[in-house]
């Protein structure tokens, strides 16, 4: 009786320690704007590392940041590109994107033509933008975002299922 009792616990444990590791090392997102078009689109289902706050989050990686919305207690959330990390200066001219006065190397970005800045990133800051700048809510509006805001790094498209990849 105890052997079927190991093998009949041996699931529900397996079940467990996968939904441990899920809700602490993961998080999941749809895509709800237009903002990092053509790499992500709207409804684009997204999955976030979340155990990455011992490190520098590496410049141009693509970002699911927590956002308290104005209206409820509960959190929405953002995705978008890390331009700029802290100590940088960060400034848009002719809708190209400078770091510390050096042109930033961007590919399939839809640019906005709008300069921006000089801004000089204080410790634990980050600039962020979405890909499609002329649709996109980002650090030019709300300002930098700190470490604490970043719920995670984004690495796959889980669906729809012909839109699969990874970053």
């Amino acid at each position: 009786m105890f052997a079927f009792l190991k093998k009949g616990l041996l699931p529900g444990i397996i079940i467990i320690i996968l939904i441990t590791v899920r809700y602490s090392f993961f998080t999941t997102a749809e895509v709800k704007s237009f903002s990092m078009s053509p790499l992500l689109k709207r409804g684009d289902h997204i999955i976030a590392f979340n155990f990455f706050q011992r490190r520098n989050i590496p410049r141009q990686s693509i970002v699911l940041l927590r956002c308290r919305q104005q209206t409820s207690k509960k959190y929405d959330y953002l995705v978008k590109q890390i331009i700029g990390r802290a100590g940088d200066t960060v400034q848009i001219c002719n809708g190209n994107v400078k770091i510390n006065n050096k042109k930033l190397k961007e590919t399939g970005i839809l640019k906005d033509c709008t300069d921006w800045g000089p801004l000089k990133l204080s410790r634990d800051e980050y600039f962020v933008l979405g890909n499609f700048r002329t649709m996109s809510i980002d650090s030019r509006q709300f300002g930098p975002v700190k470490k604490n805001e970043i719920e995670g790094l984004i690495f796959a498209v889980y669906y729809p299922f012909p839109r699969i990849k990874f970053f």
